[in-house]
């Protein structure tokens, strides 16, 4: 997998403190669920973290590869200065302790050392760093986690001397209950290394917490029904607020009222009652409700509203957001996402989709089944130069992992035509 092409320009004279650049290994990588790195994934405590926390963090630079130990990191570190982002993501030294990089009993000092040459190097450029403190693997012998114990008691000691932020993945997803003493169990893993469904929950609420005490609030998403196409060509969905009404689309296995403009629908034989009302948080919004019912694994519900063609054009910068809620006490759900996606023909081109949360039920597992709030926003999505349109469409869906229930309830959702 190839570094990540910067998302957008940051000045090196001014380091904005929302700013973000990663630099690490596969974990880092898996951030985002594919190549073009457009679509950010639910299987990682990045991602989920700062969607729990009002998306503070704008991600400039995906310095992820995979199978990279920290002296292999240690080529991109430039890059990640010259990214301008003001905050150096950090997380790697899984990889140097299983290839016993230089040797089996010195992998972990090694790989703080490395480290430390990346953080010195972001606090020279005056950069934040915020390290990973690593969480290791589930495979690793008790040798392998002497190693890892050695690479984190340097790490957690060099961050009371300078300034540096500590993020403690490890105490969010290891197992709690595990009695092992020689043997580390992860939580909601999909390969005993990589966080899954469950795992990337976890490791987001806690990350989540990180992101609030750095980094100020952002503003996001629409305020009022007025933001609508027949004022302004920004927000290009009608009804954004779910205050228009509820002559909307009821689908084939729903029941109820769907807003005006939007469209309730399903894939495989997921059931769900739709309803639109006041907010249940008492904010005074209203909210699209979707009482789900799953009966197998990878059933949807989704609500969706398509752009009309003709407020949108190729090379527009598309950009999703949407409010999303999951009520307490959910069952075999994967997960909530949202999914932007523009579609046409010539010049090569075929569809392309920006997503936030993204999701699955094969392999990944259910997530939580405790209540959340996730503010979604997509990458920037840039319509291709096509010579026919076919659609640009936004959606939020909710994903089984077998047999169950969930409720969600969507607010505030936009499709935002950027300047830049």
């Amino acid at each position: 997998m190839t570094a990540k092409t910067r998302l957008l320009t940051s000045s090196k004279l001014y380091r904005h403190p929302n700013t973000v650049v990663a630099l690490g290994d596969s974990r880092v990588a898996q951030i985002h669920a594919d190549g073009a790195y457009r679509n950010k994934s639910a299987n990682n405590h990045f991602g989920v973290g700062n969607a729990l926390a009002g998306q503070r963090a704008i991600l400039v630079q995906n310095l992820g590869w995979s199978g990279d130990r920290t002296d292999q990191a240690l080529v991109r570190l430039q890059a990640a200065i010259d990214s301008g982002a003001y905050v150096l993501y950090i997380h790697l030294g899984v990889n140097d302790i299983a290839q016993a990089y230089p040797t089996a009993t010195t992998s972990g000092i090694t790989a703080w050392n490395n480290i430390k040459t990346m953080i010195d190097a972001g606090i020279a450029n005056g950069m934040l760093p915020l390290v990973v403190l690593d969480p290791g693997a589930n495979n690793f012998s008790a040798a392998q986690i002497t190693q890892l114990i050695i690479l984190n008691e340097n790490i957690r000691e060099y961050a009371e001397k300078v300034r540096m932020v500590l993020f403690d993945l490890a105490a969010a997803i290891y197992n709690p209950a595990a009695t092992s003493t020689t043997a580390i169990s992860i939580l909601g893993a999909i390969d005993g290394v990589h966080e899954a469904n469950l795992g990337g929950y976890l490791g987001g609420k806690a990350f989540a917490q990180v992101l609030t005490a750095i980094m100020p609030p952002r503003a996001h998403g629409v305020r009022g029904a007025f933001e609508v196409p027949s004022n302004s060509l920004i927000n290009l969905l009608t009804n954004p607020m779910f205050t228009g009404g509820t002559t909307g689309t009821v689908g084939a296995g729903l029941t109820g009222q769907v807003g005006t403009s939007w469209i309730g629908s399903r894939a495989g034989g997921a059931t769900a009652t739709a309803s639109v009302a006041d907010a249940s948080d008492g904010s005074g919004l209203k909210e699209q409700i979707l009482a789900c019912t799953f009966t197998a694994l990878n059933d949807e519900v989704n609500v969706h509203q398509d752009v009309a063609l003709a407020n949108w054009s190729p090379g527009d910068i598309l950009q999703a957001s949407a409010e999303v809620v999951v009520d307490n006490a959910s069952s075999n759900l994967a997960g909530v996402y949202l999914y932007l996606q523009a579609n046409g023909t010539g010049n090569g081109f075929g569809a392309v989709t920006a997503m936030d949360g993204y999701c699955q039920g094969t392999g990944w597992g259910a997530g939580p089944t405790e209540g959340r709030k996730y503010l979604f926003e997509t990458e920037k999505l840039i319509v291709p130069n096509y010579t026919t349109k076919s659609w640009v469409t936004a959606h939020v869906k909710a994903i089984g992992a077998g047999a169950g229930s969930a409720t969600m309830r969507v607010r505030r959702f936009q499709v935002r035509k950027r300047l830049y």
